[in-house]
This record gives C-alpha cells, structure tokens and sequence, in this order.
C-alpha cells in the first residue's frame, strides 16, 4: 500500500485521498447545515445569555456543587434528607430562572434535532450510530 491511499482500521475499507477529501467535504457541510438551523442558533444564543447571567451561572455552579456532594454521599450511604431537599430546591429554582429555562429547552431541542438526523443518516447509510456509542458489554468503557 502507498502513502496515498488511507486505510479505515474500524471498517477495513481502503480509500483515496481525494475520496477522503469528498467525504470530509460531505461532513462540513452537514455540519454547516446544522450550524445554519433554527435549533442550533437558538441553543447558541441562549448559551451566550447563559453565560452573560451571573445569577444564572452562580445558580447552574450551587446546584452543579450540591449534586456531586449528594452522589458522592449517596455512594457511601450518608445523603441526608436536608441535602436531597436543598437539592430539589435549587433545581426548583433552576426551572423557573428564565434564561436556564430557555438553555434547557434549546439544548433538548437541539438534541431531539441531531437524533433525527442522525436516525436519517444511519437509515440512508445503513449505519446504526447509537450503536456505536453504546458502552461494550464487558463493562469497558
């Protein structure tokens, strides 16, 4: 084999340089299609408020710190009912904040989006791409 052919080590499927080249051009433009849509722009955009809001990202990093202390506790039996309550509390407060509401929604907009298109893409290509992401069955990560 010559350096201008590039092997595919998960498929075992040879190809050229130039057939790369189309592919990748293929891959660029669905992404710019993606980039291009309603759903991402909006995600985009309530991505940027969300970072611009202070109380909004002090909130997101108070409940972020209070889920982990309660999984990490929860592993080792120790959650107390005040700690499960503060965290109900916060994501209570995080539901109702306008501009995490929005972020939410976007994302799982966003998400529902990218999984149609990936059931799409996998139905014309014959692929199965949640498949491919799915954790091996010796536990292997």
């Amino acid at each position: 084999m010559s350096d201008s052919t590039i092997t595919d080590t998960n498929a075992g499927n040879v190809s050229t340089p130039t057939e790369r080249s189309a592919l990748e051009e293929v891959a660029a433009q669905y992404a710019d299609a993606i980039a291009a849509g309603a759903a991402y722009r909006e995600y985009q955009a309530a991505y940027e408020a969300l970072q611009q809001d202070a109380n909004a990202k002090a909130l997101f990093a108070e409940y972020q710190r209070r889920s982990n202390y309660v999984q990490a506790a929860g592993q080792w039996g120790g959650v107390r009912e005040q700690d499960g309550a503060e965290l109900e509390r916060l994501e209570r407060e995080m539901s109702e904040h306008s501009t995490i509401a929005r972020y939410r929604a976007s994302q799982t907009a966003l998400v529902e989006e990218l999984r149609e298109l990936n059931a799409i893409m996998g139905e014309e290509l014959g692929i199965d791409f949640a498949a491919m992401v799915r954790p091996s069955s010796c536990g292997c990560h």
